[in-house]
This record gives C-alpha cells, structure tokens and sequence, in this order.
C-alpha cells in the first residue's frame, strides 16, 4: 500500500483509499483484524493521527469497525 506525499491529496484520505482498495480486492479479509494505528503508520510513514483520521474516514463509510483497546 502507497502513498504519493506529494500529491495535494490529504495524506489520510489516500491512506483511507489504500486500505479500501485492500478490502475491496481481498487482501484484506472481511472481519480480519487491520494492524494496529502503530503498523500502519510505520508501514505508510506517516503519524497515528493521520492513520486515525484515515481509520475514521473508513468507519463512516461502514468499512470497518473500530474497538477501543482491542
């Protein structure tokens, strides 16, 4: 999954794409655990509270559900 930081694209909502992407291709699973905010700011480069914000994106569009601690 990539990012362009060069693009005028906010970061979360190209991190949001990607992961959607993921689901919708199969990579990811339905109902499969998605790494931690931790993992995927590490694999993206990028700070938790961006990965937050792309998580939240994907939350209001019913594509995944977050869980506090889990």
């Amino acid at each position: 999954m990539k990012i362009d930081p060069d693009s005028p694209e906010e970061l979360s909502a190209q991190i949001a794409r990607a992961i959607r992407a993921a689901i919708m291709d199969g990579s990811l699973k339905v109902d499969e655990r998605l790494p931690s905010e931790q993992e995927l700011a590490e694999s993206f480069g990028v700070s938790r509270p961006t990965v937050r914000e792309a998580l939240k994106r994907l939350a209001a569009q019913s594509l995944i559900r977050t869980q506090r601690g889990a």
